[in-house]
């Protein structure tokens, strides 16, 4: 097995707004799922993550990407995403 949480991951761009919109949507959110790890970076600023964004062939943010407890990929989200959508997401990741 991968790890034991499962891994939500967000490029974005700080000042656009679909990407503060999904932020603010993620940071809404992540307080109800407790066992899950959340990873969020400024797409701007590549040497903060590596090369994470080019692994796994980011393209222009905001993306969320979903990554179960073994490592697969559940998920990929390009551009905005709205609440309900992104929270079935997070309850189907938890189950993967």
């Amino acid at each position: 097995m991968y790890g034991q949480k499962p891994i939500v991951l967000l490029f974005y761009v700080p000042g656009n707004a679909d990407d503060s919109s999904v932020l603010e949507t993620l940071n809404r959110l992540k307080s109800s799922f407790d066992g899950y790890a959340f990873l969020v970076y400024d797409y701007k600023v590549p040497e903060a993550y590596g090369d994470v964004s080019t692994l796994l062939q980011v393209g222009y943010p905001p993306e969320l990407i979903l990554i179960d407890k073994a490592g697969v990929i559940v998920r990929i989200w390009n551009g905005y995403v709205d609440e309900g959508t992104l929270n079935q997401g997070l309850v189907d990741l938890g189950r993967s």
